[in-house]
């Protein structure tokens, strides 16, 4: 991310506000592409709309959301100082984040593909408990800044790699400390997974065989004090099972502890 960020934020430094959206838009039609094309499959299979308009959907959505590097590029050009050290490293970081923060929230929000969650399991990942996703995206940024001032700027090279040593330094330090502890005693836990096959789950005939399926075994683990079920484990609506199995596996459950 840092790398591919840097190519982008590289091409930004012109001043031409047209190409810096376009680049931002092509940047955006790669990232959300490649992103986001499945869910085609899901308004496809699920959905039941046929496989050209859910093609076509998807299209659309992907086509939209280009728009926000987009538009951050046109910031970059429009607004952002002219000096290489204050456009890279205090403009552009917190343009993009800036962006993303929008995204999260507009027409209710679509916060996936936040650059930071790509460094979730690197050093930069350390940064997600102090100030989230956001600031793990700004920690990326910056890096993202200043290798472009590494490359191409002679004399704010020290800089860059004051930049990029803060933030390794940084990362170390809040990698070494704990970010919680425990709250009461241990108890046991069950994660239950049925397993039932995505090409049968929701065919009306397998409805009860799957409640069947979890009602079993969640009762081979009534010794855990909890038990976990897996996203949409139940093929239905909640109303339409909340009498018949739903109320009463709850029941089952408190008078198992």
């Amino acid at each position: 991310a840092p790398l591919s960020l840097s190519f982008l934020f590289y091409l930004w430094l012109a001043d031409d506000v047209r190409k810096n959206f376009l680049t931002g838009y092509m940047y955006g039609l790669g990232m959300f592409g490649f992103g986001v094309f499945w869910l085609r499959i899901s308004i496809d299979q699920f959905g039941n709309v046929g496989t050209l308009f859910a093609i076509s959907i998807t299209l659309c959505f992907i086509f939209f959301l280009a728009l926000f590097p987009a538009f951050a590029g046109f910031l970059a050009a429009r607004y952002g100082p002219h000096a290489p050290v204050k456009r890279l490293l205090l403009f552009m970081p917190a343009v993009w984040v800036g962006i993303e923060w929008v995204r999260h929230w507009l027409f209710t929000g679509f916060p996936w593909l936040t650059i930071g969650y790509g460094q979730i399991d690197n050093l930069l990942g350390s940064y997600a408990p102090v100030g989230g996703v956001l600031f793990v995206s700004y920690a990326t940024t910056l890096i993202a800044a200043a290798i472009v001032l590494l490359m191409f700027h002679f004399r704010a090279r020290m800089t860059a790699l004051l930049t990029i040593c803060g933030i390794v330094v940084g990362g170390l330090f809040f990698a070494r400390m704990d970010w919680n502890e425990p709250a009461g005693e241990a108890f046991r836990v069950s994660l239950v997974q049925g397993n039932v096959d995505q090409v049968d789950k929701w065919k009306s005939e397998m409805r009860q065989p799957t409640l069947d399926l979890y009602a079993n075994l969640t009762r081979m683990n009534w010794d855990s004090r909890l038990v976990v079920w897996p996203e949409t484990a139940v093929p239905a609506f909640y109303h339409s099972l909340r009498n018949k199995f739903l109320a009463p596996i709850a029941r089952e459950a408190r008078e198992n502890g």
